[in-house]
């Protein structure tokens, strides 16, 4: 029932993520860098990183529970939480050290 919770949240984030982000292809730094600033734009961004890092927790422990067996299942979970929250944390960061410290 969680999968499901976090995948209907993953849609309007989605969509808000496109909506922000897509306009600012191409653009100089400065331009990125005010867009991302404004405090509901960051807070949209950093919620979409930490759903998405869950979202793709449970993607991937659900390839993993139908292909991964044994000893190796208790690894390979471990290793796919590290990743994904890690990658959720260091683009938490980056966007913090772009829109607020000045980065």
């Amino acid at each position: 029932m969680q999968e499901r919770i976090v995948s209907v949240v993953m849609l309007p984030l989605t969509i808000a993520m496109v909506w922000i982000v897509g306009p600012l292809i191409g653009e100089d730094y400065e331009t990125v860098k005010a867009a991302l600033s404004r405090p509901v734009v960051a807070l949209i961004l950093m919620v979409f990183f930490i759903v998405g890092a869950k979202h793709l927790q449970d993607g991937i422990q659900v390839v993993l529970e139908d292909y991964v067996h044994g000893s190796a299942f208790q690894i390979m979970t471990l290793l796919n939480k590290i990743f994904c929250w890690l990658m959720a944390l260091v683009a938490f960061f980056a966007l913090l050290n772009i829109a607020f410290l000045g980065g």
